[in-house]
């Protein structure tokens, strides 16, 4: 499957203001980020189901995302502790994007986080396990 052109989960968080910030994008798998034409071409269909800009626009989206994982500050656990909202975190145990210690940092610094630790799945485990639509249900 392919995976998330943000890196997958847990990659992005909001920050204040509005914009958007990576949590240490320097704890994800060397890869993580790059697209190649099969998965570039993949997420263009996706997202362009549903965007207004359709397809064509993914390259646009794309490239700000990379350009933002390259340059931009990265959130440290001490800046999601000002977070107050619920959250839940989910990982596949079988993520080799996003490491598992990765998503325990990221629990660890957001104070009403849950982690959700889905059996049997990896990067994109929140679209893809039935487990998961079940955990998010339970959570509030």
């Amino acid at each position: 499957m392919p995976r998330s052109a943000a890196g997958g989960p847990p990659g992005p968080c909001a920050a204040p203001g509005g914009r958007i910030r990576v949590f240490h994008h320097s704890g994800w798998a060397p890869g993580a980020i790059d697209l190649d034409e099969e998965e570039t071409a993949f997420f263009a269909e996706y997202r362009g189901a549903v965007s207004p800009d359709g397809p064509d626009h993914f390259p646009v989206v794309a490239a700000k995302l990379h350009r933002m994982h390259e340059e931009e500050p990265t959130l440290t656990v001490a800046d999601l502790a000002g977070y107050p909202g619920p959250t839940l975190v989910m990982v596949g145990d079988g993520d080799d994007e996003i490491p598992l210690e990765h998503a325990l940092a990221l629990r660890a610094g957001l104070p009403r986080a849950q982690l959700a630790v889905v059996p049997g799945t990896g990067t994109g485990c929140q679209w893809t396990s039935p487990t998961s639509s079940s955990v998010s249900s339970q959570i509030s």
